[in-house]
Order: structure tokens, then sequence, then C-alpha cells
């Protein structure tokens, strides 16, 4: 018997990729510093041009990844990425049980993006763990499918937690939603809270801000968050009038990705074409970089489940460039931000209120780099992943 393991199943790309696959790293490198093996096995073969993972299988900051595929580049043919995606299930199920017959200790653990949605593989690794009876960890970084505005039939009948033995929550809401639903269910879950994580030691000293006459803004994330860019683009009509000159920079998906294709009719239709910046997928650190460069960072929420339920992920990064976020009070970003000390932020909903953070952030660039430095301190002291880790590998190892 070797050490103890945890055994991601993933649907999203490793080592590089979004939000989700920078928690994922953070979570996998702390685990391998508190000696605990680690192995993300990637369900998907993923990768459009341009190809940022290559590799189907090797180690990442002590981590070992597979493509359980055979391979990271997604096939043109439907046929084709059905038969990987049926593959993919196929050989992680047998990586998990032949661990088992070797007699390794481990736990599964499952993505968030297995419990946002229902889904036919979900389901099938939650009943492989209880078959092999071993634990399985759930992670919810995001508004869970019982949750959602119109949840499907069995979506309302079978909950996001069944089979777990142990819950990651992100916010304070999940916190408290996965007592009440452990509660209604019978089941005795105490779940592990750990927030948006950073690695303090990743992004380097020092910002470069346009000047204020040619200003950029920037929001990372997806384009399937479309009432958050919708907001952003009704925003940006109130900044044009007094910074017409300024840019919102929107990254985040490759400009070949057809989910990113509407946005380009809305920005054409609030006339904007010259204040739009696409700047693609980049690479992390560009990406990094990019943040620097901004006069702001964007990041709104809204009075509604979904973001209650959410901590962005990407915050902790934009608070550790040191250049000002702006935000909105909802769910845990009190716990945290506190306007025009550490962050700009005001009520959920109002574009214009919104806009005039950005406005003021932009007027004034002094008081704008004191909060944006603020809020990077608050980084450092709240949300240094190896902190939080290591509190999941005693939480790992009390439920091994």
């Amino acid at each position: 018997m070797g050490l103890e393991q945890v055994v991601f199943i993933a649907d999203y790309p490793f080592p590089k990729g979004m939000s989700i696959t920078q928690r994922q790293r953070l979570i996998s490198k702390g685990l391998v510093e508190n000696g605990i093996k680690t192995t993300i096995l990637c369900l998907k073969a993923l990768e459009r041009p341009p190809f940022e993972n290559i590799e189907d299988k090797g180690y990442f900051q002590g981590a070992y990844f597979e493509y359980t595929p055979g391979t990271t580049i997604r096939p043109e043919s439907f046929i084709k990425r059905r038969w990987l995606e049926l593959k993919g299930i196929i050989v992680a199920i047998f990586k998990l049980i032949s661990l088992k017959k070797n007699g390794e200790t481990f736990c599964i653990y499952l993505s968030s993006a297995m419990v946002m949605n229902i889904s036919l593989t979900g389901l099938i690794f939650r009943t492989l763990a209880k078959l092999l009876n071993v634990p399985l960890i759930v992670e919810i970084v995001e508004r869970p499918w019982s949750l959602k505005d119109k949840p499907s039939y069995l979506e309302r009948k079978i909950s996001p937690i069944v089979g777990a033995t142990g819950v990651i929550v992100i916010t304070d809401y999940l916190y408290n939603w996965v007592l009440a639903e452990s509660k209604r269910i019978s089941k005795q879950l105490s779940p592990l809270y750990i927030p948006t994580m950073v690695d303090i030691r990743e992004q380097s000293n020092g910002y470069s801000p346009v000047m204020v006459d040619a200003p950029k803004v920037l929001f990372a994330g997806s384009p399937l968050y479309k009432e958050t860019i919708r907001f952003l683009l009704n925003s940006m009509e109130y900044v044009l009038k007094q910074y017409p000159n300024c840019q919102l920079i929107l990254t985040g998906w490759a400009k070949t990705d057809p989910q990113g294709l509407w946005i380009e009719s809305v920005k054409i239709e609030q006339s904007l074409k010259d204040n739009i910046i696409f700047a693609g997928y980049l690479p992390r650190n560009d990406l990094l970089e990019l943040f620097k460069e901004c006069n702001a960072l964007l990041i709104p929420l809204f009075d509604d489940i979904r973001s209650k339920a959410r901590f962005p992920i990407k915050l902790g990064e934009y608070l550790l460039s040191g250049r000002p976020v702006v935000t909105n009070d909802v769910g845990d970003i009190p716990k945290f931000l506190k306007t025009k000390l550490n962050a700009y932020i005001c009520e959920p909903g109002d574009p214009k209120a919104y806009a005039d953070l950005i406005i003021e952030a932009l007027s004034d660039p002094t008081q704008a780099n004191v909060i944006g430095q603020t809020g990077k301190d608050t980084a450092l002291q709240c949300f240094d992943y190896s902190i939080w880790v290591k509190n999941l590998s005693m939480f790992i190892r009390y439920l091994i």
C-alpha cells in the first residue's frame, strides 16, 4: 500500500487552460507538496488551434496527468469525437479498477463541471466509487444543477451530492446549501470551504498601466457568461461618454471558438466596434502581464443564485496583479473586499453605477493604484493556495 492518492476525473484541459484548470493546478500542486500522490485523468480531447496541450500524458509540478482518449486534439469528425469520449470514459474506469485491485489507497475527485450539469459521465463515476468502496469528493464552485432556473426532471430528482463522501465548496452560500441538502437527503456531510486561490509566487512585481487618455479595462472569462458580457457592453456606453478612447479587452476564448460568435453581432449593434478588443485565448504568462497593463480589471456579478454561488476563480489573479478590481456586492465578495479600500464595489445590476466606478478608477490613477496594491495585499494574505490545500490534504486523509 503506497501513499494516499487522489484521482481527479476532469472534463477540462490540463495543465494549460482557463480558470478551472488553474484551480486544478493549484490543488494538485498543493497536494503533492503535502505528500499526497495526485493523478488527473482528462476524459476529453478538447484542444483546438492554437494547441496548448500537446502531450497526452506526463507530469506537471509533481502531478501525473493523462488524457484517457489517448490524444489531446479534438477531431473534426462528430463520430470520432463521440468515440474518443467513450474511449476516455472506459480507459478511466479500468484505471480506477486497476488501482483498487493493486491495493492502492485512493479517493475519486469529481470536477465541478459534473455538478453544474447532470451528466451520464458524472453518474458513472459516482456509481463506480460506490462499487469500488472508495471515497468520492465532489467539488462545487458554481451553481449546482438542482438550483438552475429550470432544472430537468432528473436534475430535480437526483441530488448534486449523491454518492459523495466529502464536498468542497467555494462560497458560504454553497456551504450552507450543502448542509441543508445533506439534511434533506438524510446524509451526514460537513463540507470544506476553499475560496478562490492564487500562487503568490507566480506573478512578478510592478505594473505599467497605460495613460488615462487611452485607458484599457479588461474582462477575462468564458463567452458562456453572456449576461456578464452584455452588462459590460452596456456599462461601456457610459464610460465612453467621458473616455471615448477607452478600450474594453475581452479575453478567455479562442477567436475560432463558435461559442463566442454571438458577441460579434452584439458589439456591432451597440456601435462599440473601435473600443472592443478581442484578444483571443492568451498563453498564461501573456495574460498575467496584460492584467498589469490595464487601468482596471472587471468582474461583474448579479443578484441571482448563480452569482451568489460563485466566487470567481479569476478574482484572485486579478487582485494579485496589483491593478484595481471593479465588481459587485454579491456573495462572498464583502467577506474579503471593501469598496474604495481594496476594490471598487457597487450594488449589482446597475450598468451606470458600475460604469461610474470604472470612470472613478480612470479619473484618479493615484487612488486606483493604492486600491490595487491593497487588493494585492488581500490576495497575498487570504488566497495563498498553500494554506487552503493544507486543509484539503488533512480532509482527504481523514476521508481515506
